[in-house]
């Protein structure tokens, strides 16, 4: 049940927060639109596992794009939107924990082509990400939260739950693997050393990014819940949660 609680507390119903949210999407917008054009423009630098982290920028950029449209629009048309928000922050989610899927698939196959390996992590991820996208209009939880991001309505925190559980089994997943594969490679693979290497130092930096983003996130909902129960201001608690969770 706290887990719900913090689910739906971090997204607040208060237009004061407004300029906190759109400036952490525009922000998103930006630092994403960034990655996605030096990838393209740089052929050097689509090394694998490189393609992982551009679609997860392209998933990113959809979500603060989208969280700009649905800002302005009327909630009758979240019932149409929020399956495209699932999906966007599904397959973010999902293309990060291929990471470590990759390096693990990579360790245990050293010599498969990652180009093959490419095409079934985006079957995984896309075929899951419109699966969930599907469950929230077919079960009647399309609606607004928050500002107006239109995905789960308020008040139905136990499907919040439920479709961020697999969210955190990836980043356990990703810490797993990232202590079994230091382990693996310091017994050496003279073959792939080198690339299975640049994989793990890039899952490395990912996960170090991620998580730190989930902690900072996770402690300013709780420092807002915890001034509610005492009564204090959470202006400042909740000013940095709007600005946070919009800038994935």
């Amino acid at each position: 049940m706290t887990g719900a609680i913090v689910a739906e507390s971090t997204y607040i119903s208060d237009l004061r927060y407004a300029p906190f949210y759109l400036t952490g999407a525009a922000l998103t917008l930006f630092s994403t639109s960034f990655v996605i054009a030096t990838y393209l423009s740089f052929p050097k630098l689509r090394k694998h596992p490189s393609p992982l982290l551009f679609w997860m920028s392209v998933c990113d950029f959809g979500f603060a794009l989208l969280f700009l449209v649905e800002f302005s629009v009327e909630r009758s048309l979240c019932l149409f939107l929020s399956p495209i928000t699932q999906m966007f922050i599904f397959a973010s989610e999902l293309f990060f924990a291929m990471h470590g899927v990759d390096l693990v698939y990579g360790l245990t196959h050293p010599f498969t082509l990652d180009r093959a390996n490419m095409r079934k992590y985006h079957v995984v991820v896309w075929v899951s990400s419109v699966a969930t996208g599907i469950v929230i209009p077919v079960y009647g939880a399309s609606g607004q939260v928050g500002i107006g991001l239109c995905w789960i309505r308020e008040g139905l925190p136990a499907l919040y739950v439920g479709l961020l559980v697999p969210v955190g089994c990836a980043y356990v997943l990703s810490i797993a693997v990232l202590l079994w594969a230091a382990r693996r490679l310091r017994r050496g693979m003279p073959a792939t050393f080198k690339t299975r290497l640049r994989v793990l130092y890039k899952l490395r930096t990912t996960v170090a990014i991620c998580s730190l983003y989930m902690l900072v996130l996770i402690a300013a909902v709780v420092a807002g819940l915890a001034q509610r129960a005492r009564g204090s201001d959470t202006y400042a608690s909740d000013a940095a949660t709007a600005l946070i969770v919009s800038a994935r």
